[in-house]
């Protein structure tokens, strides 16, 4: 865990039915040694369970998250490739929800370097 105040750890998976929104709890890199050194960097999240409320677009294309509630299903991991980040910010009016922004990547290869500083 870090100590700086502002940590952008969100992050949203889409499907063709619904879209997956989740806080990366740890990051794994899976090495395969060989020949070729095959990586793969995985992601492990906690989900938002959406349900019928817990997720909401409004008329100016904001995506509207309930976080109080986790999805009980246990199916934490995903690929890096896979995700979308975005950027949550917390509705001060409004305890339990925070809207989601979705914005272009500096870096979307998936064999990037993810590091996470311990300042």
């Amino acid at each position: 865990m870090t100590k700086r105040k502002t940590v952008n750890d969100v992050v949203v998976v889409r499907t063709d039915s619904i879209d997956y929104y989740g806080e990366i709890t740890d990051i794994l890199e899976v090495e395969y040694p060989g020949v070729i050194n095959l990586k793969c960097i995985l992601f492990k999240c906690d989900w938002y369970d959406l349900g019928t409320k817990g997720v909401r677009v409004t008329k100016y294309g904001v995506t509207e998250v309930n976080s109080t509630k986790r999805l009980r299903k246990y199916d934490p991991f995903i690929l890096a490739s896979q995700v979308e980040q975005v950027c949550y910010i917390p509705y001060p009016e409004v305890e339990d929800e925070e809207g989601g922004e979705e914005f272009e990547h500096q870096n979307d290869s998936a064999s990037s370097d993810y590091s996470s500083d311990s300042e």
